[in-house]
């Protein structure tokens, strides 16, 4: 990408400025299954594409994510 490009990008309208952007953010660094099974229902219910960052493996996260594609 040029120099050009990318600085018109920069300049262009963002989401943020046309409405309010909010953040979630949660560690399951570790978190037992059942505590991700309690974190994984509440996420279910939303209406929100996540990102989740494993940090070690999860039977839960795994079937949570399939439910998701």
């Amino acid at each position: 990408m040029d120099i050009g490009t990318l600085i018109n990008k920069m300049n262009s309208p963002k989401v943020w400025h046309e409405k309010p952007i909010f953040c979630f953010t949660s560690d399951i660094d570790w978190a037992s299954e059942a505590v991700l099974k309690i974190f994984a229902d509440k996420l279910q219910a939303l209406p929100l594409k996540l990102t989740l960052f494993m940090t070690h493996p999860s039977l839960v996260i795994d079937e949570w994510a399939k439910k998701q594609q």
